[in-house]
């Protein structure tokens, strides 16, 4: 029943958004108006809910205590970093952009917002670890929404700079995720037999899976701290404290996720970790202070 209902919404949410193409083909072909913003924005925005309730219906495996206490940290590590650099370069820029409308502006912000939307619930689907075929299902599900979240993402940045136009490669991303939708569709018709051994491309997946809170911590904080070492503005102020946040998940995470060893040995690791983290927030704001410093002497010396 869970299986079905999960098709169900997501089937919903297909159906959603190919209305939301029929609409925008209309507009702007048919009647030769502009597509955005129009009824066609709604179509789309409501492919995200709907997509979001059907990964979470999917079924999973029963956790104990400690594995949903991890499954939920994963989660919020995964989930703030991506708010974290969504909210930098597309939502703030996108918003300031569309100041001056405000139906304009809700839609444009909405957009990248639902994308986030959609990141949750792959990755609270991923971290429920679902059996065997409903787990090959979802990593086509997951590929088929990355093409659709960065061809969002690129079709965000090329509206920002008033160079999109209908027909591009940019269109041609929300065509291939729509793709691979449809074998996912394909693969959960299919089922493996209990005895088969998964394969080697399975376990690669599996085991991504699982560094996946890893390599979004480190690939984070390394964007955030380029950001702010590069082009420190105010606004990088919520870089520093999403790296904060973070990484304070992370190792409250990592504290957790060591249940081999003993208390001492978790206690070390997580001051470690704390101290690896204060050292690198010390650095950076050493030289953000240098640097400012250094301006304001430049700036003096040649008014004097």
């Amino acid at each position: 029943p869970r299986l079905r209902r999960m098709w169900l919404f997501l089937c919903m949410g297909f159906l959603v958004y190919f209305a939301g193409d029929v609409a925008w083909t209309y507009l702007e072909n048919v009647l030769a108006e502009p597509p955005f913003p129009s009824i066609a924005d709604v179509f789309y925005l409501l492919f995200a809910p709907l997509a979001t309730i059907g990964l979470l219906s999917m079924p999973s495996a029963a956790l104990n205590r400690r594995e949903r206490w991890q499954s939920l940290l994963d989660f919020l590590v995964i989930m703030t970093t991506a708010w974290m650099l969504m909210w930098y370069f597309i939502i703030q820029p996108t918003a300031e952009y569309n100041a001056g409308d405000l139906v304009s502006q809700a839609i444009a912000v909405a957009y990248p917002i639902m994308d986030v939307v959609v990141i949750g619930g792959i990755v609270s689907a991923l971290l429920r670890k679902p059996d065997r075929d409903t787990r090959s299902v979802l990593w086509l599900l997951f590929a088929g929404m990355s093409f659709f979240v960065v061809a969002d993402i690129i079709y965000g940045y090329t509206g920002l700079a008033g160079t999109y136009t209908t027909g591009t490669w940019v269109d041609s991303g929300w065509m291939l995720a729509q793709y691979i939708f449809f074998l996912a569709a394909l693969r959960q018709m299919y089922q493996v037999q209990e005895e088969a051994r998964p394969t080697l491309f399975t376990r690669l997946l599996d085991r991504f899976a699982e560094l996946l809170p890893t390599i979004t911590v480190v690939g984070g904080s390394v964007v955030a701290i380029s950001v702010v070492i590069t082009d420190y503005r105010s606004q990088s102020n919520w870089l520093i404290g999403g790296v904060l946040l973070t990484a304070v998940l992370f190792i409250a995470r990592q504290f957790v996720s060591i249940q081999t060893s003993s208390f001492r040995t978790r206690l070390a690791w997580s001051f470690v970790l704390l101290a690896s983290l204060t050292l690198l927030i010390t650095l950076t704001s050493s030289f953000i202070g240098f640097r400012r410093e250094s301006r304001a002497l430049y700036q003096q010396r040649l008014l004097d």
